[in-house]
């Protein structure tokens, strides 16, 4: 039986990995060009040198041996993939960069979520990015939501009764509009 021939069976491979390696200088701006694409990486990498390493479906990058980031495979020409969590550095320093950014407009779900709750306060949306950094991008979005949730509930507890109704009122207004 199959249990009897167990012991003599080979074990897989796992050390060829099926990919194409080169090695990339990381721009001023944090970004690795590879096939006339742009990637972006953590801003700590900028000037360095890090392998890349291409497969099918994705590029994954390495840095001293360790891993650092993965991102999709472009397939056009001049198209850039961007991850904000590579420039939170940045952006908590600045955060009135963080509008009009290409990092947070790359990315439509975080923007509309930005635009419609954050806007007045981009220091807190910077900081819960980075608390929720581990997170996928719905997740993401969805503790951003709560959270503002959270917290206008709190101003209401505090607030007069006339002063949040206006509030209540102005906030629904301004989500109608957009």
């Amino acid at each position: 039986s199959i249990n009897a021939e167990i012991p003599y069976l080979t074990t897989k491979f796992s050390d060829f990995e099926h990919s194409i390696v080169s090695c990339h200088t990381v721009n001023k701006y944090s970004f690795i060009s590879l096939g006339r694409n742009f990637y972006s990486v953590p801003e700590y990498l900028v000037g360095k040198h890090v392998t890349v390493k291409k497969y099918l479906s994705d590029i994954r990058v390495v840095y001293q041996g360790n891993f650092i980031c993965q991102h999709s495979l472009l397939q056009g020409n001049g198209e850039y993939q961007i991850d904000i969590k590579h420039y939170l550095k940045t952006l908590s320093r600045k955060p009135k960069a963080l509008e009009h950014s290409l990092a947070l407009q790359s990315i439509p779900e975080l923007n509309r979520c930005f635009h419609l709750y954050y806007q007045t306060d981009p220091k807190r949306f910077i900081q819960l990015i980075e608390q929720h950094k581990n997170d996928t991008l719905p997740a993401l979005v969805e503790n951003l939501k709560q959270n503002y949730l959270l917290r206008s509930q709190k101003a209401d507890d505090v607030l007069p009764s006339k002063v949040a109704a206006s509030a209540r009122i102005q906030i629904q207004a301004y989500n109608a509009l957009h």
